[in-house]
C-alpha cells in the first residue's frame, strides 16, 4: 500500500520551497570489489546544511553523534536516487560522506546527517 501523504504534500513543500533552497550536488557511491575503484554519480538537487542544535548536542540522543556531524535537508523530489550511507553531498563547496539517511512520512525532505570527508 502506498503512502497516501507521499504525493500531494510532497509536491506542495517541494514547490514551495525549491526557490529558498542552495544548489546541493548528491554523488551515489557504489562500491565496488578491490582493485576495481568505486563508482560515483553525481546528482543535482536542493537543499541546505545546518548544525544540530546546543539543546539536542547535550541530550542522550545527542550526545552519541559525533561532533563534526551536520544535517543536510535535501527537497526529495529533486534528487532521483534514494539516500544511503557512504554516499557524498556536497553543499557551498563542502563536501561531506553521508552516515545516515532518512526522511518524513510524506517522503517531501531527506535528512541526512553527514561528516566532512577526510
Amino acid at each position: 500500500m502506498t503512502n497516501p501523504l507521499s504525493g500531494p504534500i510532497a509536491k506542495t513543500v517541494g514547490k514551495a520551497l525549491k526557490g529558498l533552497m542552495l544548489d546541493v550536488t548528491y554523488t551515489d557511491v557504489d562500491v565496488q570489489p578491490r582493485p576495481t575503484p568505486d563508482v560515483e554519480t553525481a546528482y543535482s538537487c536542493k537543499g541546505y546544511v545546518a548544525s544540530f542544535s546546543d539543546y539536542f548536542r547535550n541530550s542522550p540522543r545527542g550526545s552519541q553523534v559525533p561532533d563534526d556531524t551536520r544535517i543536510v535537508i535535501i527537497l526529495a523530489n529533486t534528487l532521483a536516487v534514494t539516500p544511503k550511507s557512504g554516499d557524498k553531498v556536497t553543499v557551498n563547496g563542502e563536501t561531506l560522506k553521508v552516515d545516515k539517511a532518512e526522511t518524513d512520512p510524506a517522503t517531501a525532505t531527506w535528512t541526512l546527517q553527514a561528516r566532512p570527508t577526510v
